[in-house]
């Protein structure tokens, strides 16, 4: 099932798009694995509030995590959080928490893009709903939302970018107060 309102903005914009039902989850890599593939495959929307109040979408692979510090270094914001779920409500209406697609066009945000997943020929982004994925070119979701394209992404487990032992004799401006 995917929401009037996304398939509209889609068929507006004349993207080509297939949804692709699958069993009810939670998570975008649970919908990978409902799907039978890696994944990586699978690109999820993460909500991210800049210390100035700005909100932005975020997308990455399903197993990663946001970097926030690479967030920070995009914008040259000093601070940013994930998104309370109280507040993904208001953000994209009628979607599900955690299954809105990642169309800032559509939400009216401004959109980060991870750099790897523009290795991907296609686009796989939830419907709206826990029980499906939109499949569509990556090129078409690029020309459509115009993000900007960034590393923002690592694997759990791995530290954020300024958690990193800092190159040269000073450390990252990051750690000072």
């Amino acid at each position: 099932m995917i929401q009037a309102r996304i398939e509209r903005y889609l068929r507006d914009a004349e993207i080509p798009f297939e949804l692709l039902p699958h069993r009810r989850v939670v998570t975008a890599q649970e919908a990978a694995e409902a799907e039978g593939i890696s994944g990586w495959q699978v690109a999820k929307t993460v909500a991210v509030e800049l210390g100035s109040g700005e909100e932005l979408i975020c997308v990455v692979p399903a197993p990663a995590l946001v970097d926030l510090d690479a967030v920070c270094d995009v914008t040259g914001s000093r601070d940013a959080r994930l998104v309370e779920v109280d507040r993904l409500r208001e953000l994209f209406p009628g979607c599900e928490p955690g299954a809105a697609p990642p169309f800032g066009g559509l939400w009216n945000l401004p959109v980060i893009f991870e750099l790897a997943l523009r290795a991907l020929d296609h686009l796989l982004v939830q419907s709206g709903t826990h029980e499906g994925l939109l499949e569509m070119r990556t090129a078409d979701f690029l020309e459509l939302e115009l993000p900007q394209i960034a590393a923002i992404s690592v694997l759990p487990g791995q530290p954020w970018r300024h958690a990193m032992p800092a190159e040269g004799a000073e450390p990252h401006p990051w750690h000072h107060p």
